[in-house]
């Protein structure tokens, strides 16, 4: 699995597709494998970037175990940065709204 060095660690990442990036996020306790079905589908016509945040998947341990949300947010800023500037982020909650249209 493909990785970015952030602070002390990596954050790993799969990527899937060609164009224009969207890039998504798993909740606390997860990992990044929970979007598999979704980039699946949509990787026919947007380049899916997954991310697993600090300390879970893939990705590396926080020393400090520092797993708050602000410390997350300053990960996946940087992860975006580097894998896919200008992307969407979309949250669990807006891909089930899409799902019921």
């Amino acid at each position: 699995m493909p990785f970015i060095t952030f602070k002390e660690g990596n954050i790993a990442y799969t990527e899937k597709g060609k164009g224009r990036a969207i890039i998504f996020l798993h909740g606390f306790m997860e990992s990044s494998e929970i979007w598999n079905d979704y980039a699946s589908a949509l990787s026919a016509r947007y380049r899916i970037v997954c991310i697993d945040l600090p300390g879970h998947g893939h990705s590396s341990h926080r020393d400090d175990h520092a797993y708050w949300p602000a410390e997350n947010a300053v990960a996946v800023e940087a992860a975006v940065r580097e894998l896919a500037p200008g992307a969407r982020v979309p949250s669990r909650r807006a891909c089930r709204l899409c799902r019921r249209r």
